[in-house]
């Protein structure tokens, strides 16, 4: 009976990535150029709440999508800055 409850009903496996994306979009937000610092302190919720009770590997796998989204929607400027320092005369 404990193994019906850990597991996630197949109906509902988009909420998991649903609240990744909302977890990457409140982290983004705390960061310039949106500069809410407020969200900062909401962000990382639904990510937790995305991996409750979740098996390692179906952990990882939610975590390891949170932080390459995170860098993606904060570092976008990254290589635009270098390109922009090395493209100066």
């Amino acid at each position: 009976m404990s193994d019906e409850l850990s597991r996630v009903p197949s109906s509902r496996w988009w909420n998991d990535w649903v609240l990744v994306s909302l977890s990457i979009a409140l982290h983004a937000l705390a960061f310039p150029p949106w500069d809410q610092p407020l969200a900062a302190w909401v962000a990382l919720a639904p990510l937790l709440l995305a991996l409750r009770q979740k098996a390692p590997a179906r952990a990882f796998l939610l975590g390891f999508v949170w932080g390459t989204g995170s860098i993606w929607a904060q570092g976008y400027w990254v290589p635009l800055g270098i390109a922009y320092y090395y493209d100066q005369t």
